[in-house]
């Protein structure tokens, strides 16, 4: 089974944090979330983040591979991919079953917010 987690950008501070916990309000919208990278402290403000969920794979490099990074899979020779959610992980017209099958032999070499040069 896939474990569950999260990582979040956030907008203000322009920098990738670790999600420990995530609320929603009666609405269904995340409400609060903590991270690591600020202390464990408590931020009420969930709209500056950018929430994004982990595969359950690594790449050849042990990289945790998330929803938002750039991957470049050997076996398509150079070609970029961003690896993204809609029913299920994909990246461009592959699934996550498709990722799974190469994910192994190639790289997250960036994500989305970091590193959007890498898409041009």
């Amino acid at each position: 089974m896939r474990e569950i987690r999260f990582r979040a950008w956030d907008t203000q501070e322009n920098e990738m944090v670790r999600v420990d916990q995530m609320n929603w309000d009666e609405n269904g919208e995340i409400g609060v979330l903590t991270s690591i990278s600020h202390g464990s402290s408590w931020r009420n403000d969930a709209s500056r983040y950018t929430i994004e969920q982990y595969t359950g794979l690594k790449d050849k490099n042990g990289v945790e591979i998330y929803e938002g990074d750039i991957f470049r899979p050997s076996a398509l020779r150079g070609d970029i991919l961003v690896i993204r959610f809609k029913d299920s992980f994909i990246i461009d017209k592959w699934s996550l079953f498709d990722v799974g099958r190469f994910h192994e032999n190639g790289e997250v070499i960036g994500n989305i917010h970091e590193n959007p040069e890498l898409l041009k």
